[in-house]
C-alpha cells in the first residue's frame, strides 16, 4: 500500500502558480523571426535513426531574446543537405573543406550572423528552420558596436518562403 498522505502534501507544496511567471530559460523556444546571433557550440551528432548531424547551438545577442539560444540541425544525409551545410559555412564566412571530416568545427565558434527562424505548420507536424542571412563579423564584433550595432530588419515575409 502507498502512503499518499506526505505525497499528497508535497503535492500541494509543488508551486505551480509560481512558476506561471518565473523568467524564460536560456533554452526555451525564441518565436519566429530575425536575430543576430553567434555561434556559441557546434558538434558533430547522430539522430536517432543513426543519421549524422551537425548540430548548432546559437545565441541571441541583442534584443528581447538575448542570452536565449537558437538550435540548428545541418543534416548530412543527402546531397542537398551537404549543399545546405556548404551554404550556411560560407555565409559565417568558413570555406568549406574538401572532405567534411576536416572541418574544424572550433574555427566556427563565435561566428556572428543575422539569422530567420521560421516554423512551417504542416500534416506531419510543425518544423523549424534556421536559415544563415548574413554574416556580421564575430561576437566581439557586435559587442564592441553596441546598441547602434547591427540591427534587424524585417527582410522577409511568409510569401518569400519556397514551402
Amino acid at each position: 500500500m502507498y502512503n499518499f498522505e506526505q505525497a499528497n502534501k508535497m503535492w500541494g507544496d509543488r508551486g505551480d502558480d509560481q512558476t506561471k511567471d518565473a523568467p524564460k530559460t536560456e533554452y526555451e523556444d525564441v518565436p519566429d523571426g530575425n536575430y543576430i546571433v553567434y555561434v556559441d557550440k557546434v558538434a558533430w551528432k547522430t539522430s536517432r535513426a543513426n543519421n549524422m548531424y551537425l548540430s548548432w547551438q546559437l545565441r541571441v545577442l541583442k534584443g528581447d531574446f538575448e542570452g536565449r539560444c537558437i538550435f540548428k540541425q545541418s543534416m548530412c544525409t543527402s546531397p542537398e543537405n551537404m549543399r545546405f551545410l556548404s551554404q550556411d559555412l560560407r555565409a559565417i564566412g568558413v570555406e568549406p573543406p574538401s572532405k567534411l571530416d576536416e572541418l574544424n568545427l572550433e574555427k566556427l565558434l563565435d561566428h556572428a550572423m543575422e539569422v530567420r527562424q521560421y516554423t512551417k505548420e504542416s500534416d506531419r507536424g510543425s518544423f523549424t528552420n534556421i536559415y544563415f542571412n548574413k554574416r556580421l563579423g564575430t561576437r566581439n564584433d557586435i559587442i564592441m558596436a553596441g546598441p547602434s550595432g547591427p540591427n534587424v530588419g524585417e527582410r522577409y515575409n511568409d510569401e518569400d518562403m519556397p514551402f
